[in-house]
């Protein structure tokens, strides 16, 4: 459980006025930089203005024991004397703060300010861009002391860390530079007892790290911290160091690292399956998950008028889910990776560093109509590599003369206006990539989507399923047959939906139940290339909000399956991982919760990516196959009548009885080798396999008989006197009839396309949908 409230820590730290941020400036050294930003004054909204940034550290007293930190912003047209006499303003009232204000107005002096060995009288017209940007000064002079000139370093725009640090849990900087060529900044982390204020000042030394901050420890130098038990009821604070010659920040959370057990974490279920099943040698992790898009939350409003008014407001703060949400994508340590619901925040500054240090390559689409979220494809570097591709809003998929297959549906939407104008204005994007497998060479088109999300247009999630299939059909047609199919995202559909109807059976009846929101529209019957498997099958839920309201004394939400991984029946699945137990999922009410960052659940699978056992063994068993329908048709239909072909024949059922014998051993051989590589406790082999093996088995001990026979008789006594002739031929006759069984079998499996079967389920919810205000 979680041992320290998160909304305390944070009206803790605001009582405290503790500091959380500080900078570091070389000592005795003037950065400039040029600039530009908008001109509130000027009547044009795009009107920019050219700027000069000045920052330097300044003693506020006379015996230099105090200094200040200064950050100035002037136009570089302005004149330098003006500029100069603001800078002197400025100085000057912080030097009042410090040494008192009647003083300061004793004293009534200037504080130098002018080039080394240069002095700018009052009357000079020259302009701060003649100054300051004139390479020939080096060195300026400001009160007492000469300070270095560095022009245009890299400079910290933004420094922020947004997230609770969590044990665990990655904790993630955010940073902007005005430079683009910083790629990897060091980032120093430390930590402190509670309400321990970082300096607004201080002196930042490489090989001094353990010493900068005072009373703070420093812990690890690394893009991404993960807080560790000891640290809990600690602050966590980061120094951002972009290299020599540059100006220094320093951020604190203001808020105390949290304990969480890890047994609380919903998805500890999930993880322990995937540690107690050892991961087959070659197979890839695939996992689809909707990690919950911040701006459908609207945490402004009051906690009863959220949409997931179970769930404290502190637990749906981005800051919370965002660091649980990285730990899920951690443990699961998927090989694909699909997201839907991806804040185009969260995937900038959290999302994309944290798989790129996870060695994932990434590509982000977002939605369309200026949605701030979309859907990402992840994969790991180490096993794959991006081919190509493709992304595009499924409403332009109507554009016939680019997609001309879509003319069904088109007419079809022309039959309600209002539904025609609601599937074009949809935002909804696919995202396909296509990848290759490094080691086989084995090409794979991943994509995902998240269909919208109304209960009252099954028909447009139903169609925009549809033109998502004939998109990717045609991308496979593009590419070549070969190629594997994976396509993962949230449906927003139940499995009897027509969604799932249409990727099931591959195309949808007149009397889909998904036709009925529209009944002036009537059914329709459209079709697909092919059929697909739900590679994760059809689980109790994998979106559950169903709770008990007190204030309205009822029921409300949803439970069930919205989420899917479908695959082209040539994939083979080896794992499927189960939902957690459903008392964990309602242990505090309903999803997201403090214990998990999601409405949804992630769904996982494994499948073969290794060898293609039954194609090895059909390879095999192919040859065996026209080897034995050869020896079959030299068989004399004569031999019981003609006697002198009673040598011939005997050397036929020898023959026959054998290749029985080796076609069975590789029958039995390749299905163990399948029960080995490829299956887990949920896998089993299918009845039609069973039968092979049984008959198989039968043909073994046909060919024993005739091998006990030739061993006990002679064939010359045989020959000469026929003894056991009948035997051997009823043997051989049992032979060929096993084969033929064997060889019917065998073609079943090839039709099915299926040796290995999980135990099917195809279970639902009763519940209505209400889908809250997603888009």
């Amino acid at each position: 459980m979680i041992d320290i409230n998160v909304k305390r820590n944070k009206k803790t730290s605001q009582v405290n006025n503790t500091n959380i941020s500080g900078v570091s400036i070389q000592n005795k050294t003037l950065f400039i930089w040029d600039c530009t930003k908008g001109n509130e004054k000027k009547n044009s909204k795009n009107s920019m203005e050219k700027y000069l940034a000045l920052s330097f550290t300044f003693p506020v007293n006379q015996n230099g024991i105090s200094y200040t930190d200064i950050f100035f912003q002037r136009p570089v047209d302005e004149s330098f004397v003006l500029t100069r006499k603001r800078l002197n303003t400025k100085l000057l009232k912080y030097i009042g703060k410090i040494e008192g204000k009647n003083k300061v107005e004793k004293l009534m002096i200037d504080v130098c300010f002018n080039p080394e060995n240069q002095v700018i009288m009052d009357e000079s017209l020259v302009t701060n861009q003649e100054v300051f940007f004139d390479d020939t000064i080096k060195n300026f002079i400001i009160g007492d002391n000469k300070y270095q000139i560095l022009r245009q370093r890299p400079n910290i725009l933004k420094f922020d860390i947004d997230m609770v640090p969590i044990v665990g849990c990655p904790v993630i900087s955010a940073y902007e530079f005005d430079n683009n060529d910083i790629n990897n900044p060091n980032i120093h982390w430390y930590v402190a007892p509670p309400n321990t204020a970082v300096p607004k000042l201080f002196d930042f030394k490489n090989n001094d790290l353990e010493n900068i901050l005072p009373e703070w420890k420093y812990v690890a130098t690394t893009n991404i911290f993960y807080p560790k038990k000891e640290h809990t009821g600690m602050v966590l604070a980061a120094i951002l160091d972009i290299g020599e010659n540059t100006i220094k920040k320093v951020k604190s959370t203001g808020q105390n690292v949290i304990q969480c057990y890890e047994e609380d974490y919903l998805h500890y279920d999930m993880i322990k399956q995937l540690k107690n099943n050892k991961k087959v040698d070659k197979s890839y992790r695939i996992m689809s998950f909707n990690i919950l898009a911040d701006l459908y939350l609207n945490l402004k409003q009051p906690q009863e008028k959220l949409y997931f008014a179970y769930c404290p407001k502190e637990y749906q703060e981005s800051g919370f889910r965002y660091p649980l949400t990285l730990k899920v994508l951690n443990d699961f340590d998927a090989d694909i990776l699909c997201l839907q619901e991806v804040d185009n925040k969260m995937q900038k500054r959290f999302l994309l560093p944290f798989l790129e240090q996870m060695n994932y390559s990434n590509y982000f689409a977002i939605k369309g109509n200026f949605v701030n979220e979309g859907v990402l494809i992840s994969w790991k570097k180490s096993k794959f590599k991006l081919l190509r591709s493709e992304n595009i809003l499924i409403k332009d998929m109507l554009d016939l003369e680019e997609y001309p297959e879509n003319m069904d549906v088109c007419k079809y939407l022309e039959k309600d206006e209002e539904i025609d104008d609601k599937f074009r204005t949809r935002p909804t994007v696919l995202l396909s990539c296509l990848l290759e497998d490094l080691q086989s060479g084995v090409q794979i088109l991943v994509s995902t989507t998240h269909l919208h999300f109304d209960p009252k247009h099954e028909n447009i999630k139903c169609l925009q399923a549809l033109l998502c299939w004939r998109f990717i059909e045609k991308l496979k047609n593009e590419i070549g047959e070969d190629t594997k199919i994976l396509f993962c995202g949230d449906f927003n559909v139940t499995p009897e939906g027509g969604a799932v109807q249409l990727s099931i059976n591959g195309y949808t009846k007149e009397n889909e139940e998904c036709w009925e929101c529209t009944p002036t529209m009537g059914g329709s019957i459209f079709k697909i290339q092919d059929t697909y498997q739900s590679l994760c099958k059809f689980p109790c839920y994998t979106n559950y909000t169903y709770w008990f309201n007190e204030k309205e004394n009822e029921y409300t939400g949803f439970e069930g399956t919205l989420d899917y991984i479908w695959g082209d029946k040539s994939i083979k699945v080896t794992k499927i991982i189960d939902m957690p137990k459903h008392e964990n999922v309602i242990k505090y009410g309903a999803l997201p919760s403090k214990h998990f960052p999601s409405d949804h659940l992630p769904i996982c699978c494994e499948k073969m990516a290794g060898p293609n056992y039954l194609l090895i063994g059909t390879g095999i068993k192919i040859p065996i196959i026209l080897l034995t329908i050869a020896v079959l048709a030299l068989l004399d239909p004569r031999y019981l009548t003609a006697y002198i072909s009673i040598n011939y024949e005997i050397v036929i059922i020898y023959i026959v009885s054998s290749l029985t014998l080796l076609y069975a051993l590789v029958s039995i051989i390749m299905y163990i080798v399948l029960a080995c590589k490829g299956t887990t406790e949920r896998l089993s082999i299918t009845n039609v396999a069973l039968s092979e093996i049984v008959l198989s088995a039968a043909g073994i001990i046909g060919w024993l008989i005739v091998c006990g026979i030739g061993g006990t008789v002679s064939q010359r006594t045989i020959i000469d006197t026929g003894e056991l002739f009948g035997w051997l031929a009823a043997c051989a006759g049992v032979n060929i009839g096993l084969f033929l069984g064997i060889l019917a079998i065998f073609a079943l499996n090839l039709i099915n396309e299926k040796v290995m079967s999980p135990d099917r389920k195809f279970r639902t919810s009763g519940s209505s949908y209400y889908a809250g205000q997603k888009i």
